[in-house]
């Protein structure tokens, strides 16, 4: 179909991160003026690592991206579960359901993800505007104007919002009631050498309501990951977060235990308070939609934030390549990602809250029920997430 024959001609994407890129390079593969307006300088990535399941590693294949992913991160199979002493519960490895040369698990750090993506779009003909953000849309049945916080204004045949939790869009479309909600959780990060044994993913139990992991990254590092239970949404000050990361890491050994006493004030270590969001369907007003965090942010324990967003930009393509009016493809739209993303947060907290709030006056016994327990979990979330969506 030529250009010209193109029901979406112009599109403008609110948000240079996963979501918005791995979309914009897609789009933009078709033939199709996209422009990418981020509200940072920089379009920099923010945080540490990024685990990737075999849905997101579908996405990066359908781009043409997997193999530079696979060359800048570290790839596994098998997910192991520990008490805070090192010991194993319980190990469990996943299907390689893509075939049999791509391990179920490719990890990457988050700022080489962000640089293939990036680069991807940019090859393809996508125009990065940083610096900028939408202050006011208004809207038609033909198309949506925009005008900028720089006072520019253009008009395009589909606006995405792919700008985050905080989402500038969200609020012009939606009002301030949906603003993401603490989830009573805070989650830590840092990037530390690999260990040489560590090739599969980690998880260890802690006996003060917390959960640690550590994931390999790259052939030479990996991350630990906590997450604690906090009492209130707040930042921390940054100059307290070794102390109080060391602290919460006292009660383990192991592994574990040696990257904690490893850590320094050379170390940057980051943390959020784990918020989500749960906007209601639909995700769009008009020709103006929704995805990624700024729609359906959720806890980090099935490690599918990035993986929804990833997924949100593959079927949101492949609608708009099928060149669907704008009321059917958002409809559309709404079908196939808001159960299945609903899922994903639903279990994502649900597992938090199971391994957080865990009674540990019998930890024994609780270690017999992960045992039984957590391969099934498992399987069934793999099986969920390997589907098509």
């Amino acid at each position: 179909m030529s250009k010209q024959a193109m029901i979406y001609k112009r599109v403008l994407i609110a948000g240079a991160g996963i979501g918005g890129m791995a979309l914009a390079t897609a789009l933009a593969r078709r033939g199709i003026e996209v422009q990418v307006v981020e509200r940072r300088q920089q379009a920099s990535a923010i945080g540490v690592g990024i685990i990737q399941h075999c849905n997101a590693v579908r996405v990066l294949q359908s781009l043409s991206l997997l193999q530079d992913c696979q060359a800048a991160g570290f790839q596994a199979d098998e997910r192991r579960y520990h008490d805070e002493s090192g010991k194993l519960i319980v190990s469990a490895y996943s299907a390689r359901s893509l075939g049999p040369d791509i391990p179920a698990f490719h990890n990457v750090p988050r700022v080489a993800l962000q640089g293939i993506l990036e680069r991807a779009a940019l090859e393809a003909g996508t125009q990065l505007r940083t610096g900028d953000s939408i202050v006011a849309i208004t809207q038609d049945s033909e198309g949506v104007d925009v005008a900028f916080g720089s006072g520019a204004s253009a008009r395009y045949d589909l606006v995405v919002g792919a700008d985050g939790i905080r989402s500038g869009l969200r609020r012009l479309l939606f009002g301030n009631e949906w603003e993401p909600q603490f989830t009573g959780f805070g989650f830590w990060r840092v990037t530390v050498p690999r260990l040489p044994n560590l090739d599969f993913m980690g998880m260890y139990h802690g006996s003060n309501s917390t959960k640690a992991g550590l994931v390999p990254l790259t052939g030479e590092t990996m991350y630990l990951f906590l997450v604690s239970n906090e009492p209130a949404n707040v930042q921390m000050d940054p100059a307290s977060h070794l102390r109080v990361l060391r602290e919460y890491l006292a009660p383990y050994g192991g592994d574990v235990g040696a990257v904690r006493d490893m850590l320094n004030a050379s170390h940057e270590i980051v943390y959020s308070p784990a918020e989500q969001v749960l906007l209601p369907q639909p995700w769009y007003v008009g020709r103006a939609l929704l995805i990624g965090d700024a729609a359906h942010a959720g806890m980090p324990h099935l490690a599918q934030g990035a993986a929804m967003a990833l997924e949100d930009a593959y079927v949101l393509d492949e609608l708009v390549g099928r060149q669907l009016p704008a009321p059917v493809l958002m409809e559309s739209f709404m079908q196939r990602r808001f159960e299945r993303c609903l899922y994903s947060q639903r279990a994502s907290l649900a597992i938090a809250n199971s391994e957080q709030h865990s009674d540990f006056t019998a930890l024994s016994k609780h270690h017999d029920h992960l045992r039984e327990s957590l391969p099934g979990i498992w399987r069934s979330s793999d099986m969920k997430l390997g589907a098509q969506p």
